[in-house]
């Protein structure tokens, strides 16, 4: 990217576990390169932000997926603050619109499953705008000025 100096984006995988453990589940390992992952696109973003290099990170929680089939899904429910499981399709879209933002950088999306408000940060101009995703939809809500990370 940076020699077809054409910018670019980045969008990686990880897990919600990485900021949001939960008690019995062995996953220290895994966590350690997802952490890494979620360290790295902070870093990147910001020395690759003046080519127009974009890195974000999708973090979800419990989806929807055969790695889950033996589960109940009550008790995957139980793990989410809305008390849904995510479809894959909900994290396509984080994807998709990650991707494609053109003044978003550096965000680790911890959208446990998607049915929440993300903040968007503009450095240009200090504002932040607030975003809420619902299976697939993308819906802008209110502007408001972001202090701090």
């Amino acid at each position: 990217m940076p020699r077809q100096n054409s910018g670019g984006s980045v969008t990686s995988v990880t897990s919600a576990m990485v900021e949001h453990p939960i008690a019995g589940v062995t996953a220290s390992l895994a966590m350690v390169t997802k952490g890494g992952l979620h360290a790295i696109t902070r870093s990147l973003a910001m020395e690759y932000a003046k080519q127009g290099i974009r890195f974000n990170t999708v973090a979800p929680g419990v989806v929807n997926t055969p790695m889950h089939e033996t589960d109940s899904n009550e008790f995957l429910k139980t793990l989410s603050p809305m008390g849904e499981i995510s479809e894959v399709s909900d994290i396509g879209y984080a994807i998709v619109y990650l991707t494609e933002a053109r003044h978003v950088t550096g965000q680790v999306d911890l959208s446990p499953f998607l049915a929440q408000t993300v903040k968007i940060h503009n450095s240009s101009n200090g504002e932040s705008e607030s975003w809420s995703y619902r299976a697939g939809s993308s819906r802008k809500s209110s502007r408001f000025l972001h202090y701090g990370s």
